[in-house]
């Protein structure tokens, strides 16, 4: 079991001593301690121990609570940041295809009119272009149950307390190629060793995020925080442009990657699920 970073906000479940009525119990706070046993700090100030043997589950939640508008704000300007060369409204689903990266050719629901009866008329957007319809679904903002492939963590830092960009090479910044929408775009490069794309954009609701994707560092330069100074950099080139916070997307399995952006401060805002539309509507998929 991969335990949350210290400070992340988890709810655990856990075994009470024997002969405690009920047997077990629950908490919600921020981790203090992950060994030699978990220690959390709950909002009321208590000091909850756990023995590691006694822990049943342990889930880590958003580090203060989110509104379900915030994550729609914050999805909308994730889509602003990388728009696809074909994309419209279907129902209050954007949808979009194009791309070449396959989880941006998704139907994400942005607008509180999508709802699932939308879904025939997505389905049928993406049929018309030789398509399967692939949802994107952030959290809370639809209520489906469904199995789902390549979970996602979205993970959010403030821009208040920024990070010291390490010495060494300068990262080069560069406008990026083609344009974000309604915001700005740069692509930080370190010659030969690493290189990430990044976008500012404003959320319907007037919040200014950093988005950065596409972060690689050359197998040779990797572990040498060449990914931590191209980041800070960015960060702070971000801050220049008016945003307030910044999120990475990453992958819910992917530890190294998790660790890394924990290492930099970021910390669970919501997840996201992808779940092929077809699934949903039942039937035989659309033959393409």
């Amino acid at each position: 079991m991969r335990l949350p970073s210290v400070g992340s906000r988890v709810s655990l479940r856990y075994r009470l001593p024997a002969g405690s009525e009920p047997p077990l119990t629950e908490a919600v706070g921020h981790l203090e301690a992950v060994a030699p046993q978990l220690r959390l700090r709950t909002r009321s100030g208590e000091l909850v121990t756990v023995e590691p043997a006694d822990l049943l589950n342990i889930k880590e939640i958003s580090v203060r609570p989110v509104r379900t508008s915030q994550i729609r704000a914050l999805e909308h300007a994730a889509a602003l940041a990388r728009p696809c060369p074909q994309q419209d409204w279907v129902d209050g689903w954007l949808v979009r295809a194009g791309s070449s990266e396959p989880l941006l050719n998704t139907a994400v629901p942005l607008e509180v009119s999508a709802q699932i009866s939308g879904l025939a008329g997505v389905a049928r957007w993406y049929d018309e272009r030789g398509l399967a319809a692939l949802l994107a679904l952030p959290e809370r903002l639809l209520p489906l149950r469904s199995s789902a492939a390549a979970p996602e963590k979205v993970l959010v830092r403030d821009l208040t307390d920024m990070l010291d960009i390490p010495g060494g090479e300068p990262v080069e910044l560069t406008d990026g190629p083609g344009a974000a929408a309604d915001g700005a775009l740069t692509v930080a490069r370190l010659p030969g060793a690493a290189v990430a794309q990044a976008a500012v954009t404003t959320a319907p609701d007037g919040s200014s995020w950093l988005g950065i994707f596409g972060l690689r560092v050359d197998p040779a330069h990797r572990r040498t925080g060449l990914a931590g100074r191209v980041c800070a950099t960015l960060l702070d080139w971000a801050a220049g442009h008016g945003a307030t916070r910044a999120y990475l997307r990453v992958p819910a399995d992917d530890e190294a990657a998790l660790g890394f952006a924990e290492s930099l401060d970021f910390r669970l805002h919501h997840r996201c699920r992808y779940v092929e539309a077809q699934a949903l509507l039942g039937g035989p998929p659309p033959t393409i």
